[in-house]
């Protein structure tokens, strides 16, 4: 299995970032990885595995069997400005399904 990588591993905030300014990382999930820290499960792949820095948190989720796109954010508004219902705004997903979909 994959190992997870990413670029912000080694991001040093006091060095290199304004501590008043939000960090915001934009993630490409891969496929078996679960949208959290911690395990549900024993075993299980988490965001841990890529060494993001602290106190960051995923913003919206992605199901473990997706991958794509996950922003992270360690500002703890952002996740309601994007994702509160009563802040409607625009979205556009894009998907790819195996086989044709059927009725449920």
């Amino acid at each position: 299995m994959p190992t997870l990588q990413t670029s912000v591993a080694s991001t040093n905030r006091t060095a290199n970032l304004d501590p008043n300014i939000a960090l915001v990382i934009a993630y490409h999930k891969p496929y078996g990885v679960l949208c959290q820290f911690t395990p549900d499960q024993p075993g299980q792949r988490t965001l841990a595995e890529a060494g993001f820095p602290a106190a960051v948190y995923p913003v919206g989720r992605l199901d473990m069997d997706s991958e794509g796109l996950l922003l992270l954010s360690d500002e703890a508004g952002f996740n309601h400005r994007l994702l509160d219902p009563a802040l409607e705004h625009p979205r556009t997903y894009q998907v790819q399904v195996e086989g044709a979909p059927g009725g449920a």
